[in-house]
Order: C-alpha cells, then sequence, then structure tokens
C-alpha cells in the first residue's frame, strides 16, 4: 500500500550525525579496506546502490502497522556488538554493528518503513571486509582438485600436490588470486541484489542467492582448466600469452558465473522487476 508520510528530518539529521561521531574511525578503516583488500574492491559501490534502493521504494509504506515491536531488540543487539568491538579492538565488529544499530535506530523513527530500510542496509554487509583467508584456501583446494579431475577425464595428463598441479613439462600453482574467492564475493552480493529484484517466492529468491556458490566454483574451475589448457600449450613457447589469458580470464569468469546465475532465475520462472 502507497501513502505518504512526512519524513522527520531533524531526528535524521541528529541520527546521521550520531552515526557519524560513533562511526567515523570505522568508516575510514572501511575505505582502507577497499583501497587495499582485494575482494572488496568493490565496497565502494555497496553504499550507492543502498541509496539507489532505498530511493526506489521511498514511497512506499505499511499503514497496517505503525509500530515494530523488534526494534529495540535489533537496537539492543546491535550496541552489544559495538561494544564488543570497541572493547577488543575489531573493526570488522564495530562496522557489523552499524548495520543492526541503524536499522533499529530507523525502525524507532520510521517505523511504517521497514520495507523500505531493511534490505538496503542488510544489503550493506557486502561492504565490509570479512576475514576470508581459510575460506580462501579452502576453495583453492577445491578449484584445484576439481580441474584436476576434469582435465584428467580431458586426457591431459595431470596430478595434484595439494593446490599445485603439475604437468609432464611444468606445474601450475592454484594461488590466492585464482581460488576464485574474489569473484564470489562479489558475485554474492550481485546475486543478493538480483535476487531481491526478482518476481518469485522467497524460497526461490534464497535458492538463487546460494546458487552463486556453486556457480562460482563452476566458473573458477573452468577458468583453471583454460588457463592450464593455454599454459601446457605454451610451454615450450612464449609464457606473456600465459599471463595474458590469466588477466584476462577474471573477467570472463565473473561473466560466465552471470550468465549461469540468469539461466538458474531463468528455469525457476524468475524475472527482474524495478519495484
Amino acid at each position: 500500500m502507497l501513502q505518504k508520510t512526512k519524513t522527520p528530518l531533524i531526528p535524521l539529521l541528529l541520527l546521521s550525525t550520531l552515526l557519524f561521531l560513533l562511526y567515523h574511525r570505522t568508516f575510514i578503516w572501511l575505505v582502507n579496506e577497499w583501497l587495499t583488500n582485494p575482494y572488496y574492491s568493490h565496497g565502494f559501490l555497496i553504499p550507492p546502490v543502498s541509496l539507489f534502493i532505498a530511493w526506489l521504494r521511498r514511497k512506499e509504506a505499511d499503514a497496517r502497522d505503525r509500530k515494530f515491536k523488534g526494534a529495540s531488540a535489533i537496537l539492543g543487539f546491535g550496541l552489544l556488538i559495538l561494544v564488543i568491538g570497541f572493547l577488543y579492538g575489531m573493526n570488522v565488529v564495530v562496522a557489523l554493528s552499524l548495520i543492526p544499530v541503524t536499522i533499529g535506530l530507523l525502525l524507532h523513527l520510521c517505523p511504517s518503513k521497514k520495507k523500505t530500510i531493511v534490505f538496503p542496509l542488510l544489503f550493506l554487509f557486502f561492504a565490509v571486509p570479512i576475514p576470508i583467508e581459510r575460506a580462501g584456501f579452502a576453495l583453492q583446494t577445491i578449484s584445484a582438485s576439481a580441474s584436476a579431475s576434469l582435465l584428467s577425464s580431458l586426457g591431459l595428463n595431470v596430478s595434484r600436490h595439494g593446490v599445485q598441479l603439475c604437468l609432464e613439462n611444468g606445474s601450475f600453482f592454484v594461488g590466492e588470486p585464482c581460488s576464485g574467492m574474489q569473484t564470489l564475493v562479489s558475485l554474492l552480493a550481485l546475486a543478493a541484489l538480483l535476487a531481491y529484484f526478482m518476481h518469485c517466492c522467497l524460497i526461490k529468491k534464497l535458492s538463487l542467492f546460494f546458487s552463486a556458490i556453486p556457480l562460482a566454483v563452476t566458473a573458477n574451475t573452468f577458468r583453471l582448466c583454460t588457463i592450464i589448457i593455454v599454459f601446457a600449450a605454451c610451454l615450450s613457447g612464449n609464457t606473456n600469452t600465459v599471463l595474458l589469458f590469466h588477466a584476462l580470464s577474471s573477467i570472463l569468469m565473473f561473466g560466465f558465473a552471470l550468465v549461469l546465475f540468469i539461466s538458474s532465475a531463468k528455469l525457476l520462472k524468475c524475472e527482474v522487476m524495478l519495484r
């Protein structure tokens, strides 16, 4: 139901000032991470996208439920995380606390706007640089194992030792940049955004979102296989070809994963609809 409601401008300005005072050091840390952390270079895009989503739904209001009883609980949870983060000097925890704190405060000020603000603020989660080093190593192992199996089935003599793939005349180390983690993190953010705008039931939306994980792994496996095939063909020639293809393959892999995601959405009969 669409309903025009007055926005409490002065309380919102006071809220923005309060959040800035509480989190200004965290904002500086986030910007530095976005500049230096290769997994979260997309972080600069998340806040503008969140604002755009909120702007799209700015006129929507729920007149049937003017009060949201869970606002205090959300705010309290966020403040608890904030205190823990400050006490232990954990920037990640402090940054994560910003999401429930902001949601709780806004639900107190604008309870009828919960459909407008909740998802855009939850979407900010994808801008927080979560430590994913261990997960990255696990993904390296999975990618190396899947690539070795696929290449062996294609007739190429490949043996795997940890994350190193050995050929007859050389070896290929599946390093951290080749794990596919960077693509996975970016694809999960894009999958959440697309699933939100999909016109289908919640179960299908969740299925599409979580499908980004196997799709990213699949795309990265094919990427590694093509790199290794090119590498094997160029062992006795110019290795610059391999380096060039390695750089371009990251873009191709993301595009391939996105095509797989869109194809999955079509199979589930979900279409993107801007609200």
